[in-house]
């Protein structure tokens, strides 16, 4: 199974954001909750013999949660051996 995850902001505009992001609880609950989503889902998408799963997160807050999350998300689950893929997408 590969799991593709997408953010709308690209990668190179969040600098040193990652550990502002790191600090806030409700950051982490919402990494802990998706990470929960797709653990308790993932394993029915490989007994059903999917070969991936496309996850989007979005984020209007100038913030850039969604390039930590994706990132944080990616580096999870390829630790457990699920190739991971990451886009970051620009909007102009």
């Amino acid at each position: 199974l590969q799991l593709y995850v997408f953010s709308e902001v690209g990668q190179t505009q969040y600098g040193n954001r990652f550990h502002f992001l790191e600090g806030h609880a409700e950051v982490r609950r919402m990494f802990d909750e998706l990470r929960g989503l797709l653990e308790r889902w993932l394993p029915g998408f490989e007994a059903e013999r999917r070969s991936y799963m496309t996850i989007a997160v979005g984020c209007t807050g100038g913030q850039h949660r969604s390039v930590y999350l994706v990132e944080k998300l990616a580096t999870h689950f390829s630790a457990q051996g699920i190739k991971s893929q990451i886009r970051h997408r620009e909007l102009a």
